[in-house]
Parts: structure tokens; C-alpha cells; sequence
């Protein structure tokens, strides 16, 4: 008895750890912002970036934040629920939030690596 006992409260324990985790990866999530992730990091790959927040991001489910460039446009959503209303079949959705929508068809190293920099921005090392 008193080993299921020790075992329960160990589980207890990890999932305590384990949730605490997971809402500091959300916390992270919500703070990146898509001018931070792109401004050094991939000028080359996303040429004539802008800030298009004002045009892109009105109505119902708006996302909060919008770059657009040569290459694509990525938009950053408030909730998981928002970017899933506002998404299309041949977006790329990363993170819950955050939605790509390719404008050209660019060499496949490139977009992965723009769809890993969103991936792992903001994640503490």
C-alpha cells in the first residue's frame, strides 16, 4: 500500500513539473514576435519584409502581428482557435499561433529553415 502510495504521489509530482513546463513553452510562444525572428536571421531568404499588421490583421479572429515579404506572408494569432479559422489547405501552421503562406515557390532548404527559425524561436536554451 504504502508503495502505490510513493507511486502516486511521484506521478503527481512529474505531471506538476511537466505542466509548469509546457506553460512555459506556451509563455515563450506568445512572447516571440515575427519582426524578432526575421530581422537578422533571414533578410536573404525573405526579401522587401514589412510590417503589414494594420492591413492584414482586422475582422473577426485578426491575427495580432503580420509580415509580409517577396516570399510570404506569416501572421501571428492570439489563440490556436483564430489562426485554425483563419487558416488555408496550403498554409504551414507552426506552433498553434503562427500561420505561412507562401507566395513563391522557393527552394525547399529555405522554407525549412524559415519554418525551423519559427519553430524555435523564443524557446529558452
Amino acid at each position: 500500500m504504502e508503495r502505490k502510495k510513493s507511486k502516486a504521489i511521484s506521478f503527481a509530482v512529474l505531471a506538476a513539473v511537466l505542466s509548469t513546463l509546457l506553460a512555459g513553452c506556451d509563455y515563450l510562444r506568445d512572447d516571440v514576435t515575427l519582426a524578432g525572428v526575421w530581422d537578422t536571421e533571414a533578410p536573404t531568404i525573405l526579401t522587401s519584409q514589412e510590417d503589414a499588421t494594420a492591413q492584414a490583421c482586422q475582422g473577426e479572429n485578426a491575427c495580432v502581428e503580420a509580415l509580409s515579404s517577396d516570399q510570404a506572408d506569416v501572421f501571428k494569432f492570439s489563440s490556436k482557435e483564430d489562426a485554425d479559422a483563419t487558416r488555408l489547405e496550403s498554409d504551414v501552421q507552426i506552433r498553434d499561433i503562427f500561420i505561412i503562406r507562401w507566395k513563391q515557390d522557393i527552394p525547399a532548404e529555405d522554407k525549412e529553415y524559415i519554418e525551423y527559425m519559427l519553430r524555435n524561436s523564443g524557446n529558452s536554451e
